[in-house]
């Protein structure tokens, strides 16, 4: 078969392209250091190599939505911190202002100082994060939770912003003043106590109580009278508005076969156990009704109103009292709260630390997936490189001489 000159030169240069083709191919690993630059180079590698991407891709907007939390919720939790300081020097200021010893300009000083701490808590319940959102209002962010000066209304909604930190985590960025301000039930959390239609007479007043058995407990509204019994001693007895007489327990006969009066001594019925102290007067009643949510600025107000009252008589002092005694219990439910809610706040910046570094560990898990798929054995890629270009440079002088060969040169 005869080949000709032209036929050999197409074959060297096809060679020194295929050749420096391989040898560019070589020359891009070894300078980018990667052993696939093209799909073509290993489809399969370079598909896991994508998927991977992606996972670290999505691994780093978690540590980014993370930090995000960890922010807001030290926000939170700074805010929060704040508001109980106040909260503790209101709840002093409520212990100092029970003494029996202060006049009326002196609760009104008290009064004054309360004032500015309710001031500054509204301030802080009020606070908005880096976005310009109010941190207290659930998803209404642009709403403010509270109005100073108003009936102190809850404004936003119950809702609570969420992200997501890891594959299967998410916790939230902000949190519900409704949760944390106005779901507290007053008094003990089952029942308030109060006197009565605020008409006493007497200068006694009533505890907060307690429950003696949950199950036997019957949530109704009580009135505890005064009154005088068959023997003229100063007794007492309880109806309820659905429960009827309770005591003394049908069928006795009231008032009649009311129960003497001793100061101090347990009223117990229904699982409710309450005391009566000082001297009540015939006609005075109390009060007790099932507890409702009362939101954390009512309390300090209604406090601050009862210390602005003057009191003029024991009838004054009395009632004065258990408005104190009503309004501080209300008062260490919601410093409680708050409390409560701060350890959920603190559990939730340590899930976002705790998600962020298991998001690091599979981000260098992957990376170090990817390396292994990817990465260039430069020993070998060199040895490639230095074979291939000695490759082409044989083929440029093979080519070189071929070109000059001619029937002439042997004429």
């Amino acid at each position: 078969m005869r080949i000709s000159s032209l036929t050999m030169q197409q074959q060297s240069l096809r060679s020194m392209k295929n050749t420096q083709s391989e040898l560019s191919q070589t020359y891009s690993q070894v300078s980018s250091g990667k052993r696939i630059i093209n799909p073509a180079d290993d489809p399969v590698a370079y598909g896991k190599i994508n998927t991977l991407n992606e996972y670290i891709n999505t691994l780093e907007s978690y540590n980014t939505n993370a930090d995000t939390a960890e922010n807001q919720l030290a926000l939170v939790e700074t805010t929060l911190d704040s508001m109980l300081s106040n909260l503790f020097n209101i709840n002093d200021l409520t212990k100092q202002a029970a003494t029996g010893t202060l006049s009326n300009e002196n609760r009104s000083e008290i009064a004054k100082e309360m004032r500015g701490n309710l001031q500054e808590l509204l301030s802080l319940v009020n606070t908005k994060d880096s976005d310009g959102q109010y941190i207290f209002s659930g998803h209404m962010g642009s709403v403010s939770p509270y109005v100073y000066g108003s009936n102190y209304a809850y404004q936003g909604d119950q809702g609570q912003r969420i992200t997501q930190v890891g594959n299967n985590s998410f916790i939230p960025v902000s949190y519900s003043g409704y949760e944390i301000f106005e779901d507290v039930m007053n008094g003990n959390g089952y029942f308030v106590t109060n006197d009565g239609a605020g008409t006493n007479t007497g200068n006694a007043t009533i505890s907060n109580g307690s429950i003696t058995n949950s199950q036997n407990y019957i949530a109704d509204s009580y009135t505890i009278q005064f009154v005088t019994n068959s023997n003229g001693d100063l007794a007492y007895q309880v109806f309820g508005a659905n429960q009827g007489q309770v005591l003394p327990p049908s069928p006795a006969t009231v008032p009649a076969s009311a129960i003497p009066y001793e100061a101090g001594a347990a009223i117990q019925f229904n699982g409710i156990e309450v005391s009566v102290a000082g001297t009540p007067a015939v006609g005075d009643n109390f009060g007790i009704s099932p507890s409702v949510r009362q939101n954390l600025f009512s309390t300090v107000e209604s406090i601050i109103t009862a210390l602005e009252t003057p009191l003029n008589n024991g009838a004054d002092k009395a009632v004065y009292n258990n408005k104190l005694d009503r309004d501080s219990a209300a008062l260490n439910r919601s410093i409680d709260k708050i409390l409560n809610i701060m350890t959920s706040v603190g559990a939730g910046r340590s899930s976002a630390e705790k998600e962020e570094k298991i998001n690091n560990d599979l981000m260098v898990k992957h990376r170090t997936d990817i390396s292994s798929l990817q990465d260039l054995d430069y020993v070998d890629a060199i040895t490639k490189l230095n074979g291939q270009l000695t490759s082409l440079q044989a083929a440029q002088a093979s080519y070189a001489k071929i070109q000059k060969l001619s029937l002439l040169d042997y004429l």
